[in-house]
């Protein structure tokens, strides 16, 4: 080595020297080796409390909707549960009537025969055995020309008719005519017009028994239920023609 290299050498040497000195005696001289060495013990850091676990998760609930209202239907009719009734398509036979009296019979029993008549049609039954005929004038009364006014009654099973008579009598004739408010209806009668009228009827009940004298001309003159093949019970109501036959119509406006 040179001697310039050997000096530079030591000057180096003497300034790193000395600034160990200088580090030394300012941290309190020769205690600075042994706090260099010495491990730094950092402090342990404090652990954290445990949080408790988070709830379960409540199930999902699944939310269906309803179905959107559709358009209004109309219910089936419900099918046919009762056997139907053999319905006629001709309106009450008008029964046969006996011989009536001979021409030459007095004129009183010619009226008297034609009111049993009008009975026996307007209840659908003929019985001559069982009818009366009463009035309150005699034969020998309406002989004379004249005009005469009087009553007589027809009774049939216990129903008794009440008729006004007004009988003109010419000199080569006599005429006459009648009136009355009520005329008998048999039960028979009603239960035939009313199956034959009725919706499909399945079986007929009316609130005739035997007979009953019916008003002529009232719409609601007595009343039949005819229960249809879907087992719906309707009530009929019956009105007697003057001419005896009788007419329905039910509740329901069918």
């Amino acid at each position: 080595m040179s001697e310039r290299a050997s000096q530079i050498l030591k000057v180096a040497v003497s300034a790193a020297t000395t600034l160990i000195v200088g580090v030394a005696a300012a941290c309190g001289g020769s205690k600075l080796s042994a706090d260099i060495a010495a491990p730094i013990e950092l402090p342990r850091a404090t652990p954290l409390p445990k949080e408790p676990p988070p709830p379960p998760l409540s199930p999902v609930r699944t939310v269906t909707p309803e179905p959107s209202a559709s358009a209004t239907t109309t219910t089936p009719r419900p099918a046919a549960s009762l056997s139907p009734l053999p319905q006629p398509s001709e309106t009450y036979p008008t029964p046969k009537m006996p011989k009536g009296p001979d021409k030459a019979d007095p004129e009183l029993s010619h009226i008297k025969y034609k009111l049993r008549t009008i009975v026996w049609n307007s209840a659908g039954v003929v019985d001559p055995k069982t009818t009366k005929v009463t009035c309150d004038v005699d034969e020998d009364d309406i002989i004379k020309i004249g005009t005469y006014d009087f009553s007589c009654r027809v009774t049939l099973w216990g129903s008794t008719t009440k008729f006004k008579v007004k009988a003109k009598v010419d000199e080569s004739e006599v005429t006459w005519s009648w009136t009355a408010t009520a005329l008998p209806v048999s039960e028979q009668k009603a239960v035939y017009e009313a199956t034959r009228q009725g919706w499909k009827p399945a079986r007929v009940t009316c609130d005739i028994v035997g007979m009953k004298l019916v008003t002529v001309g009232v719409r609601d003159g007595f009343t039949c239920w005819v229960t249809n093949v879907l087992n719906e019970s309707i009530p009929y109501r019956g009105e007697l023609l003057p001419n005896g036959a009788l007419a329905f119509r039910s509740d329901s406006g069918s």
